[in-house]
């Protein structure tokens, strides 16, 4: 094969080579040349390119650099791949384009790729932009979620800690929102000692759309938090939210209060939970009314006979007259079953909750207070 004057480069040659190396690459060792014509361990869409590349005519040879348009080159990884190598002179709109869309196509990349290589791109983006952008945290959250739990903690939950740290209330907003698809992955102690006193803060915020997703997020943390803290600060908390002006975050705080309730403390359960939903069954906003109704049937099992007669049935009893008819329908179910339940505790009945728990379900209650 005759080479170019210029240098005394060859890409006949070069492409003979490549051709060699791609099939040596996908099929193994050859014994001789005729070993090129095995072509079946090729990728299909790479088989084309490398039969060009072997040319019996040099001068037909595709040239090495044309490889590159084949339709094999043309997918995620290469083209990822590619778009880090060239990360540091994006500008900021086509670096904030990718990590946005980088959740979407992440399961595509092999795991090796996302741990070794787009990590730690994104860890050094994060460093360079600060807890700022969520769609960086978001792609960060995506590339490291089959982490060992050792590695996540060092490498990625200060980093989340440091996002919750910031003032920006869209970006809390945001990190509210999908607080459920990273949570799991953050220590007790983590989230104890760090991350709730960030979250706790939007309880008393201006923006009722954080306060209310700052009460959602409870029925995520609260089972992680310690019971002090629980007791203390989150029911003070549930106790204003029932009171507070926007009637959505009234109702969806007896929603929350309802479905954390297996993870309260028997004496704050008997303190807590009757005169929560009695208060809730005052309120003048009907479906707050109706989530009265619903956490007292999820939670009916924590009530003791004393409870049921003085406290519950009365509450529930007051609504038979409410002015919402559905309403009056789900409070005469709910108090029947309260009135079976109550004649089984004091004839000393050994009871399972079911019969209450179907109550809310055919009332279409206790399914809405599990979302």
């Amino acid at each position: 094969v005759s080479t170019q004057s210029t240098g005394g480069v060859s890409p006949q040659l070069d492409a003979w080579q490549l051709g060699c190396l791609i099939r040596e690459a996908f099929g193994g060792s050859m014994r001789s040349a005729a070993g090129l014509r095995e072509v079946d361990a090729i990728p299909e869409k790479l088989r084309t390119g490398y039969q060009r590349l072997l040319s019996s005519a040099p001068a037909k040879r595709l040239r090495p650099k044309a490889l590159l348009e084949c339709p094999f080159f043309k997918n995620t990884y290469i083209k990822t791949c590619l778009f880090l190598e060239n990360l540091a002179i994006k500008d900021a709109y086509e670096r904030d384009g990718f990590f946005k869309s980088l959740p979407k196509f992440c399961d595509e990349l092999p795991a090796a790729c996302c741990r070794y290589k787009l990590l730690p791109e994104l860890l050094k983006s994060v460093e360079f932009a600060g807890a700022s952008n969520w769609n960086l945290l978001a792609a960060l959250l995506k590339v490291s979620v089959h982490l060992p739990r050792d590695e996540y903690g060092v490498k990625i939950a200060p980093i989340v800690v440091r996002y919750f740290e910031c003032n920006d209330r869209a970006l809390r907003v945001t990190l509210l929102q999908h607080l459920g698809e990273f949570v799991d992955k953050l220590s007790d102690a983590l989230i104890n000692d760090k991350l709730f006193a960030s979250i706790a803060s939007g309880f008393a915020d201006s923006n009722p759309q954080l306060r209310e997703l700052t009460v959602k997020s409870m029925v995520l943390l609260v089972p992680r938090l310690a019971a002090a803290t629980v007791d203390t600060h989150v029911m003070k908390q549930f106790a204003k939210l029932q009171v507070e002006k926007e009637p959505g975050i009234r109702t969806n705080t007896t929603i929350c209060l309802g479905r954390v309730a297996p993870h309260l403390s028997a004496a704050t359960r008997h303190k807590v939970l009757a005169a929560a939903f009695a208060r809730s069954l005052r309120d003048p906003f009907a479906p707050a009314r109706t989530a009265g109704l619903a956490a007292l049937s999820a939670t009916s099992q924590f009530y003791s006979a004393p409870t049921i007669a003085s406290k519950v049935l009365p509450s529930v009893a007051a609504l038979g007259t409410d002015k919402d008819e559905g309403v009056r329908k789900k409070a005469f179910v709910l108090m029947r079953a309260f009135i079976d339940r109550l004649e089984s505790l004091a004839n000393g009945e050994s009871t399972v909750d079911e019969a209450v728990a179907a109550v809310g379900e055919s009332a279409g209650v206790v399914g809405w207070l599990s979302r």
